[in-house]
């Protein structure tokens, strides 16, 4: 079986200076360093690479149920200081978390100063409206965000194609998800109705990107 506990950076990169702590999590996704050739963070690419298969995909509960905090807080601390960290070892529930968090903590991947734009884009009536205005906010994005996007939204469509074994349906998932795409600036959202609202939006957003991946094409 796999490790439950530890982990084990490999290939550590060796360059004249050391990379400091929090070089991954707990920044700014403009802030990140360690990327590949389209702008993707090392860890979210190895993150979906390790759960794209058939079988973890299936999964029960994948995203939902979370790992093991102990060893989530040390993968995280592992890809702070290397490049290559190996994935396989661990479980898909706790890699499925490690990802979470990590959208978590470098912000919406829609900037808060689109928040308003896309609760409009939400009220719209016919969904192919709200498909459009969705489509021209993934557009104003930045190169970055997009290239994750892209990423990201055919993985999920992917993920709820086996919703039949892991319980994962499109709006399962769009629940999980939305918190991470869409978040308000600071005390834009006042009262739990207003919460609410947004949050109903968000999450159909979220779930018009799953089912519609070609919406996030960069």
């Amino acid at each position: 079986g796999r490790r439950q506990g530890g982990v084990r950076p490999l290939n550590r990169r060796r360059t004249g200076t050391t990379l400091k702590k929090s070089a991954v999590f707990g920044r700014r996704l403009s802030h990140i360093e360690a990327v590949d050739d389209d702008g993707v963070p090392l860890v979210l690419s190895a993150c979906i690479r390790r759960l794209d298969s058939p079988q973890a995909l299936r999964v029960d509960g994948l995203f939902r149920v979370s790992g093991s905090a102990e060893t989530v807080s040390a993968l995280s601390h592992a890809f702070d200081l290397s490049l290559d960290v190996d994935l396989s070892e661990h479980s898909e529930h706790e890699v499925a978390t490690l990802l979470k968090v990590f959208l978590r903590d470098s912000g919406p991947l829609f900037p808060p100063a689109l928040f308003s734009a896309a609760l409009r884009a939400a009220q719209y009536e016919q969904e192919e409206e709200v498909k459009r205005h969705l489509r021209d906010l993934v557009l104003s994005l930045s190169i970055r965000r997009r290239a994750i996007l892209a990423l990201l939204a055919p993985f999920l469509h992917r993920l709820a194609s086996h919703s039949d074994h892991n319980r994962m349906t499109e709006d399962n998932i769009a629940i999980v998800f939305a918190p991470g795409l869409f978040q308000a600036e600071e005390g834009a959202v006042t009262s739990p109705a207003a919460y609410m609202a947004a949050q109903q939006h968000t999450t159909r957003l979220t779930r018009l990107l799953i089912t519609h991946p070609r919406l996030a094409a960069a």
